[in-house]
């Protein structure tokens, strides 16, 4: 957080933001009378609305920080234990006469409804939605100024907060069982809704598609082609009908749409580079360019690229875009916002940020991950989920954890050709293996029969 936000946030005006700021001081001391009254059933009914850092005026976010602590510690809430508590905080000295304030709040309401309280806590919640939008507008415009500071982080940072206020917005309330049970009986004996095909039959058979809101794990050693497994399900999608935002952080995008045009003409990035292309196979290669080029499929091959700078540009391109997927190439190589972490802690971050943007924007987020070096010092090269590289919170995040398998990789006796998924977690279905063909100078992965 900046001075200029916290110096903000705790009721002073700046430089860069509106002097009378969005507020609602009645209903703050009117949320703070109910309290008083009605005590812990008042504070639980709002708990989910607001809290402390939305009340505008620093007297009365000390108040109901005091409030919250007698609630959290059993204790009852009332004028008497709430002048105690405070008594007691250091930041009461903001407070002014407390005794004052807290006849104030309570002469403002009559008796403590749940309803009036929670109107109450949604008449403070706007206004300080519309005050932290201020803040971050606010905050890049000074960025967008100082010409040493990064702007594409500064506006990927001010995204991420004012996408924040907006999920907040939304965010529901919990539900009563009697709804979930309702919900849950309608869809029962209905065909599950299938997700975004893979291209991969069994694959998609055995997982259902790529489902919204779920984080895929796509796991190998390097060179066994986890880039071309990517881009293969990448096309397949956008073909389906859906765009795709493919964050390429190892290649660049000439690079990836080389790969592209292998595939698609079956040519060999060597022959595609050399002088003997010409004639017909010019013609068929500059026919698959138009093709692709035409393609929903959005490259964004910019490094250091960190999860706010990628889930900046998946919000955009799902508002312009109709964005039904994100591929991620890949997880390690995402920078962290925080440097001094250490590189699991960052990890652990960075995944578990990956599931959020899958979640909010309700589509499935594809990351590709490296595994550790364990595996080829075994005698079963078969990879676990033991081996995701550098933390454990990866597979605790995914919905679903892939291993990309080639034998050839590392048995020399092996069938260059032979590949096979490994379906290593599946959180809502069954796991298992899937054999495919793998075809190293076209880079491209395609459908066998059964085992």
């Amino acid at each position: 957080m900046t001075t200029a936000t916290k110096n903000r946030i705790d009721g002073h005006a700046s430089t860069s933001a509106p002097t009378l700021p969005p507020q609602n001081l009645p209903a703050e001391l009117s949320l703070i009378g109910a309290a008083l009254l009605g005590g812990v059933p008042i504070v639980d009914a709002v708990t989910g609305i607001i809290g402390p850092e939305d009340f505008y005026m620093p007297a009365h976010r000390v108040v109901w920080q005091a409030i919250l602590k007698l609630r959290d510690t059993t204790e009852p809430i009332d004028a008497v234990t709430v002048f105690g508590a405070l008594q007691k905080m250091p930041e009461a000295h903001s407070v002014g006469d407390i005794e004052v304030l807290l006849n104030d709040a309570m002469e403002r309401v009559p008796y403590a409804h749940e309803n009036h309280a929670k109107k109450h806590a949604e008449d403070i919640a706007d206004p300080a939605r519309r005050r932290q939008a201020i803040y971050a507008g606010s905050d890049l415009a000074v960025t967008a100024r100082n010409e040493v500071l990064d702007l594409d982080e500064a506006v990927a940072e001010a995204e991420t907060r004012l996408q924040a206020i907006i999920e907040r917005k939304v965010t529901g309330q919990a539900v009563p069982m009697a709804d979930v049970a309702l919900e849950t009986l309608a869809r029962l004996g209905s065909p599950a809704k299938a997700g975004l095909p893979t291209g991969f039959r069994e694959l998609d058979e055995l997982i259902g598609g790529l489902k919204p809101g779920q984080l895929l794990i796509v796991a190998a050693r390097p060179g066994v082609g986890k880039t071309a497994f990517a881009g293969n399900v990448s096309l397949q999608a956008v073909k389906a009908g859906t765009s795709v935002l493919f964050s390429s952080l190892e290649q660049s995008r000439g690079e990836l749409f080389e790969r592209f045009l292998c595939g698609e003409t079956g040519f060999s990035t060597e022959y595609l580079r050399s002088e003997k292309m010409r004639g017909q196979d010019r013609v068929a290669v500059e026919f698959a360019a138009n093709n692709l080029a035409i393609l929903p499929l959005l490259i964004d091959d910019g490094t250091p690229r960190t999860v706010a700078q990628i889930a900046a540009q998946a919000r955009l391109h799902r508002r312009r875009k109709n964005l039904g997927l994100v591929v991620v190439d890949y997880l390690q190589l995402i920078s962290s916002d925080d440097k001094r972490q250490n590189r699991e802690t960052q990890v652990a971050e960075i995944s578990r940020s990956l599931k959020l943007l899958a979640r909010g924007l309700e589509i499935p987020v594809m990351a590709l991950a490296q595994l550790n070096r364990a595996v080829e010092a075994r005698d079963n090269k078969r990879p676990r989920l033991s081996d995701l590289r550098e933390s454990g919170a990866i597979e605790q995040d995914a919905d679903v954890v892939i291993f990309l398998d080639r034998a050839s990789t590392y048995d020399a006796k092996a069938d260059p050709n032979d590949a096979r998924l490994i379906v290593a977690k599946h959180r809502n279905g069954r796991t298992g293996d899937v054999k495919l063909e793998w075809n190293a100078e076209t880079m491209r992965f395609s459908n066998l029969g059964p085992w």
